[in-house]
């Protein structure tokens, strides 16, 4: 294989490296932020964001293994690892090696997430905004694309959305998001109150309106002697008492039946 298709080859796996990484990092600052907050967190956001990483972390090893393999500049594996070793832009290749360790490491420790600290894993995450920076530095200082027109645009716009963005997550969040926690607030405890009836009367009323009522019953008076001596009168001889309301009050008002008949009630 001849020396310039691994040229154009290192070329174009160091660009496609370069969009994986700037994809990468504006899917997690909108995912972590606020811009996605009313979505929520389906596993697809979250395996996107993970294979974009391992694809910008793939096509640098087809970048490296491409100028590895030109004969042009002649890399070696400490040109290619040791920051300030190359002989052909040593500054702007240095970039890149600080890029890449930078990468390896946000990459491992995705994989290895469960296993460490939340807050070390945090801290090795947020400096891929750092990996981007340096990424977009090496491709603009050392790339031989670097004068085109489409190279400059994309990093300006690159730069510009990754800034917003940045922006965008350290604000503190809108109130109206404010009530949108991961966690759900626990819920309030119920207010008992009190059962009801069929009929939809509270159980409370209604023994308060039976107490009431046996009250009233208790302290009905009892009815005088002339009104007694009046009922008698108009009473058929040997029938019942008959009565409307209260039987049980006009009973016991009665005498007797075996008593004596009152000489005033049979005139």
């Amino acid at each position: 294989m001849s020396g310039a298709v691994w040229w154009y080859l290192a070329r174009a796996s160091g660009l496609v490296a370069w969009g994986l990484v700037t994809a990468t990092v504006v899917w997690g600052l909108a995912v972590s932020g606020h811009v996605m907050a009313g979505w929520g967190r389906p596993a697809w956001v979250l395996d996107l964001h993970r294979h974009m990483a391992g694809l910008s972390l793939a096509f640098v090893g087809v970048h490296l293994a491409s100028l590895a393999a030109d004969g042009y500049v002649h890399f070696g594996p400490a040109e290619l690892l040791v920051p300030l070793a190359s002989a052909w832009h040593p500054v702007a290749v240095a970039w890149g090696v600080l890029g890449l360790y930078l990468l390896v490491a946000v990459q491992a420790t995705s994989l290895l997430m469960r296993r460490l600290p939340k807050r070390t894993w945090r801290a090795v995450h947020r400096t891929a905004v750092v990996v981007y920076l340096l990424v977009t530095v090496h491709a603009l200082a050392a790339g031989s694309d670097a004068g085109s027109p489409a190279a400059r645009r994309f990093a300006l716009m690159s730069l510009a959305l990754v800034a917003f963005l940045l922006t965008f997550r350290l604000l503190p969040p809108r109130p109206g998001q404010a009530g949108r926690s991961r966690r759900p607030a626990p819920a309030a405890p119920a207010t008992p109150r009190p059962s009801s009836s069929p009929s939809g009367e509270p159980r409370a009323r209604r023994s308060s309106d039976r107490g009431n009522l046996s009250r009233a019953t208790m302290t009905t008076p009892t009815p005088s002697p002339k009104l007694a001596a009046t009922v008698a009168r108009l009473r058929p001889s040997g029938s019942a008492v008959e009565t409307c309301e209260r039987p049980s009050v006009v009973t016991s008002a009665m005498p007797p039946a075996n008593a004596k008949k009152n000489p005033a009630a049979s005139r």
